[in-house]
């Protein structure tokens, strides 16, 4: 049985990213591997220790420096009313990961302890989300598992670079690094073209881990425990948006039903008196169980997209027009025929019920195109 190493976003504090990294895990322990994921905390969690070496290996703009500073003092100062709803939301993450991911024995707190000490596996992946964003202010050579061993097998899985184009000065050193890669796939078109551009290389375009597990492999993970009663439209928004909020208190005029909305952080998202159940610590297994039981779901999030989909929700994905990362989104939901795309620069308008048997086959076959380039890049 060979054993893989996973490397990968995870432990902050995001649901996306955390069943992401949980979702490759699993998928390849199903599918006959012995995989973990490296322990390597990514750089704003509040134990990574920074070094010199860790430092962008490009000039980083000045505006993106001053906004890596400020955003997270923003954020604990907005979390002090909540501390303990704050403790809690860590101990549920903390939890759920215990329960339900493989890391290895040790935990690598910096760069220079990667790469002094690497862990040994047969072959090594570097996962998905925007492991190759040249917006992180860090250095991302651990994400093209430069640390390997040589001689090792190295391959990228539906990893992401958040962008649409590199900046010119990051070319060269991000050519060097797609060449250590033995296979290489990306979960964007736009990734399949930067490769592309700046290596020569071809990437296979995969689905997003996540939709490579079953609904019931899904529902194994969920928790229930807080879903209220009754029946409810909830709300997962990354980006603010006055409009998504504006049309779920419409939905409710209409229906009669509650709005509960699952918070990005451990604070209210808003100060509104809409009488909306803010759910502030909840962890990524109570954030699936909250999908599951919705009656509609209203998001502006790519995971939130696909965990509608994955539990047959009717939902809508609720967009800014012409915004970069929207093509995730569009992407998926052309791919699968399902017009639940809308825009708020228009008026809402409710579509009919989506039929998810017609969607099932082009599931099937993204996910089935995926599983093989696992394989093939595994063992080939």
């Amino acid at each position: 049985m060979k054993k893989i190493g996973i490397i990968t976003i995870v432990k902050v504090n995001n649901y996306g990213a955390e069943l992401q990294a949980l979702a490759l895990q699993k998928k390849l322990c199903l599918m006959g591997y012995d995989a973990e994921i490296i322990d390597y905390l990514f750089y704003k969690h509040k134990k990574h220790k920074k070094e010199k070496c860790s430092m962008p290996f490009y000039p980083y703009p000045l505006k993106n420096r001053i906004k890596e500073w400020l955003l997270p003092i923003y954020e604990s100062i907005k979390s002090i009313p909540y501390k303990r709803a704050n403790e809690k939301r860590k101990e549920g993450f903390d939890s759920f990961h215990k329960r339900n991911t493989r890391f290895s024995k040790e935990c690598f707190y910096s760069y220079s302890q990667l790469y002094k000490n690497p862990p040994i596996y047969d072959v090594y992946c570097v996962g998905s989300d925007q492991v190759w964003n040249p917006r992180c202010y860090t250095n991302l050579s651990p994400y093209f598992v430069s640390f390997a061993p040589k001689g090792k097998k190295k391959i990228s899985y539906a990893s992401s670079f958040g962008v649409k184009e590199l900046p010119e000065s990051a070319k060269a050193q991000y050519s060097k690094l797609l060449q250590g890669l033995d296979s290489i796939s990306v979960r964007e078109d736009a990734g399949v073209e930067i490769v592309k551009a700046v290596s020569g290389r071809n990437a296979t375009k995969v689905v997003d881990p996540t939709l490579l597990l079953t609904k019931a492999e899904w529902q194994t993970v969920a928790k229930y425990d807080k879903v209220p009663n009754g029946k409810y439209i909830l709300l997962y928004v990354l980006k603010d948006s006055e409009y998504i909020k504006q049309t779920a208190l419409t939905l409710r005029d209409k229906t009669g039903l509650q709005i509960v909305r699952i918070c990005k952080g451990a604070f209210k998202q808003d100060k509104s008196s809409d009488n909306i159940i803010d759910i502030i610590d909840a962890a990524p297994d109570d954030f699936l169980g909250l999908i599951e039981k919705a009656e509609i779901v209203l998001t502006n999030s790519f995971h939130g997209t696909v965990f509608s989909i994955l539990f047959e929700r009717d939902f809508y994905t609720i967009l800014k027009r012409n915004v970069e990362n929207n093509s995730r989104q569009t992407s998926l939901l052309d791919t699968l025929h399902i017009d639940r795309i809308r825009y708020e620069d228009t008026e809402f308008i409710s579509g009919p019920a989506i039929d998810y048997r017609k969607c099932e086959t082009a599931i099937n076959s993204l996910k089935a195109s995926s599983e093989q380039y696992l394989i093939n890049a595994i063992e080939n």
